[in-house]
């Protein structure tokens, strides 16, 4: 996924600069790094609220840097979070965390 988002910053943000776009890159997946355990801390605890923030602003992050499999999937989140869907909250995190973000395609 790093060369999609990598492609996506100089098209879309026109940055042709390969240190900033890795310092993005870089950025992105340390904000994963931190998002997925606070989103299972939330699910552990059933806190749709939590949940569905922690959701939204990944969902945010991702759109910003081109991350649109991960965009979608956190999406869907947010909104099976609002309906206080657990089985669907279950299954959509778990396709996050199970999510190759770190590897060139």
């Amino acid at each position: 996924m790093k060369k999609i988002m990598s492609e996506y910053i100089r098209t879309v943000l026109e940055i042709d600069d390969q240190d900033i776009i890795d310092e993005l890159i870089k950025d992105y997946l340390a904000l994963m790094t931190e998002s997925l355990p606070q989103m299972e801390a939330a699910w552990d605890k059933k806190d749709f609220a939590e949940l569905r923030s922690l959701a939204h602003a990944l969902k945010g992050c991702s759109a910003n840097i081109g991350a649109e499999p991960v965009r979608a999937t956190a999406e869907q989140l947010q909104h099976a979070a609002d309906a206080k869907d657990p089985d669907k909250c279950n299954s959509l995190l778990a396709q996050l965390k199970a999510m190759p973000i770190d590897v060139d395609e």
